[in-house]
Order: structure tokens, then sequence, then C-alpha cells
């Protein structure tokens, strides 16, 4: 779990929201309504508006809602199951109705690796991207047998 959580407000401008997270680097913010948890903000709710994002998109009429979320004595396979089942990337956690900390799916990776063993690889620097994969041009890839 992240304790440093990025949060926006509803009434910011949805363009400045996605500004602000690709600034952090983070593909997750908790939309606040004063203290309350409504929703959360993600990468995924921009590509589904993609381009009709504008000067006039708030928070509120882009983010994913209500904010699916979990409890800090929550188990870690709980927490798996609740991203899995869900198909979302994060889950803000909440205790007594104020936010905690966050765990997304790329913590749930990290722990995976970790207990894997030890890694020889070294850690990316956060903001730092691996390398896309290159595309496979399905038309003229060989048929499977």
């Amino acid at each position: 779990m992240h304790r440093d959580v990025l949060t926006v407000p509803t009434t910011m401008l949805a363009a400045d929201a996605l500004a602000l997270m690709r600034a952090e680097h983070v593909r997750h913010a908790v939309v606040r309504d004063g203290a309350a948890v409504v929703g959360v903000l993600s990468e995924r709710d921009a590509m589904r508006f993609g381009a009709r994002i504008g000067t006039t998109w708030l928070v509120h009429d882009v983010m994913s809602a209500p904010a699916v979320v979990i409890a800090p004595a929550a188990s870690v396979s709980e927490a798996a199951h609740v991203l899995r089942a869900r198909r979302i990337g994060c889950l803000p956690v909440v205790h007594g109705g104020a936010l905690v900390g966050i765990v997304t799916r790329s913590d749930m990776l990290a722990l995976v690796e970790s207990r894997g063993g030890a890694s020889t690889q070294r850690p990316l620097p956060r903001g730092e991207h691996l390398p896309r994969p290159v595309r496979c041009d399905y038309a003229l890839r060989e048929k499977w047998p």
C-alpha cells in the first residue's frame, strides 16, 4: 500500500487532473468530494473519453464511481481478488471514512516478484517506463498448424 495518494476534487477540470497525474507519474487519482472518497480517475477513464476531454469536462463527468474501496485489515489475497474480479487497477484503502492509502495492480505484481526470489534486474526509477513490445502483424505471421 502507498500512503502518498494523489487526490483530486470532483470539480476539477478532467484535463487538468490528467495532466497532474502525468506529471506525478501515476495512473490513478482518488476523487474526493470534501473528505469523502467518491470515485477514481484512471488513465483508462481518459482513454474511454479520448479526445472529448476538453475544457468543459469535470472529473465528476469522467471518473469511475462509486469508488471500490478496501479496509486496511484486508488480506493481500482479498485485495487481489477484488482487483481481478472487478477488473480495476487500484483500490483506495479507507479506514473510518478516511483515505489512508492505495493498493494498485503494480503493487501486487511487485509483491509476486519479490516473493519469487531475489531479482537480478535493477528497479525502474519512478516515471521510467519499459520499452513497448514489438507489435505482431497478424496478417503476416505464419498460421498455426
